[in-house]
């Protein structure tokens, strides 16, 4: 205005008032970086227990914290207009306001636009099933998101023993000195259970982690889409089946995506992506957002048997399983990948992921290409015996089980 009125070079009114413009300049920095701190944190802090606002609410009140941010800036801008500057202050305001009141009013209706917003700042997550691995993913959404996370099983003893299992884990990160007392206190209050899926009717996030059984999978995701919203977005952890089949007789397939971890959840970086026939770009986004805010590494994978890791692992054992049923030592068996340089050993492997998921993996691949994967009759024993331990410690290296050796019926043509 200095240079304009009084015809100075602007470089000389600069040069004479560099102190004056140098604080105006960090001030608006500093504003600036005030405005994008509220923006982003804003539906963060209204999701947290604290508040325990929905996604959609969290990001209506953020829209509405933006219009009134806006209606500072005009009058501030009008303010400033008086002594020759202010103009694009306020149209920049008006354009802000204006964008923001028209989103407020159009989530309601499109929410899924913000669907990978969901995901990234927050929101409720559900968790069907309280077994290991779905207590897993339980205390990683807990620690990596803080958000709440709901546990629901069958009966309150199994409910109650998978959030026990997610509380003993954060109170050894806490006896590990990781997490202070408040910090724990506040991820062990995250976690909690219920007996009923009408828990999940606010969920944003759903993911199932039930026995491998296609009709059990159908039956869960059905029971649950009756409760949530339409914008819910349904994750399962199918390591075999077909995600396209597990989600053909829901309303809305489009939101059912396979989202396949692997064991230990927390250690093993890779993330399995499945894209089933009708799944929309806006739940494969929402799933990508929420692997990425779990620090993961997503691939994404075809909708086919086993995905990608499976069926190649599964082929490894299953000529592993199918040498000790001819009659191969299991010493020489189990050693046999070792020059592979695999994490462990195949049997162990076995024994880790549990025997009846294992024998279902390879029973499924065995169906879609019979000539390439073959059924173990010795392991079909076991899992109809109800036997989970297949391995004994007794020495330096691990051994089949007596119990287990005496279901098998081994050949001698090693």
């Amino acid at each position: 205005r200095k240079a304009l009125a009084e015809e100075v070079p602007l470089r000389a009114v600069l040069r004479d008032h560099r102190g004056a413009v140098a604080i105006s300049m960090l001030l608006t920095w500093l504003l600036s970086a005030g405005i994008i701190v509220v923006i982003l944190m804003t539906p963060t802090v209204l999701q947290s227990p604290t508040y325990g606002f929905t996604a959609k609410v969290a990001l209506q009140a953020n829209s509405l914290a933006i219009v009134f941010l806006s209606l500072g800036c005009i009058v501030s801008g009008a303010l400033a207009d008086r002594f020759g500057a202010g103009r694009v202050f306020v149209v920049g305001s008006l354009a802000l306001m204006i964008s923001s009141w028209t989103l407020y009013h159009t989530l309601p209706t499109h929410p899924e636009w913000l669907f990978p917003l969901y995901a990234v700042t927050g929101g409720f997550v559900g968790v069907i099933g309280a077994g290991l691995m779905a207590s897993q993913f339980a205390l990683l959404f807990a620690r990596k998101l803080r958000v709440p996370v709901l546990i629901t099983d069958l009966d309150q003893a199994r409910v109650d023993k998978g959030v026990a299992y997610v509380h003993g884990e954060i109170d050894k990160l806490n006896a590990k000195g990781r997490l202070n007392a408040d910090k724990t206190n506040r991820l062990k209050a995250l976690v909690t259970g219920s007996i009923t899926k009408e828990a999940f009717s606010d969920a944003d996030v759903v993911i199932e982690a039930v026995f491998e059984d296609l009709k059990v999978k159908q039956q869960v995701f059905a029971e649950v889409e009756a409760v949530v919203s339409e914008t819910c977005v349904l994750l399962t952890n199918t390591s075999s089946l077909s995600v396209t089949a597990m989600a053909e007789n829901l309303a809305h397939p489009e939101r059912v995506v396979g989202f396949h971890f692997f064991n230990p959840v927390a250690l093993m970086p890779l993330l399995e992506i499945a894209r089933a026939e009708k799944t929309d770009d806006a739940s494969l986004a929402t799933a990508f957002a929420l692997g990425k805010s779990l620090k993961k590494s997503c691939v994404l994978v075809q909708d086919a048997p086993a995905f990608v890791v499976n069926r190649l692992l599964t082929r490894f054992l299953g000529e592993v399983i199918a040498a000790y049923d001819e009659g191969t030592p299991f010493e020489v068996v189990n050693s046999a990948l070792d020059p592979l340089g695999l994490p462990m050993s195949p049997y162990v492997l076995i024994q880790l992921v549990g025997p009846a998921v294992a024998f279902h993996t390879g029973e499924t691949l065995h169906q879609a290409f019979p000539d390439r994967f073959r059924v173990s009759e010795n392991q079909r024993r076991m899992v109809e015996a109800g036997t989970t331990t297949l391995l004994a410690w007794d020495g330096a290296t691990p051994r089949i089980a007596d119990d287990v050796a005496a279901l098998f019926e081994v050949g001698d043509a090693p």
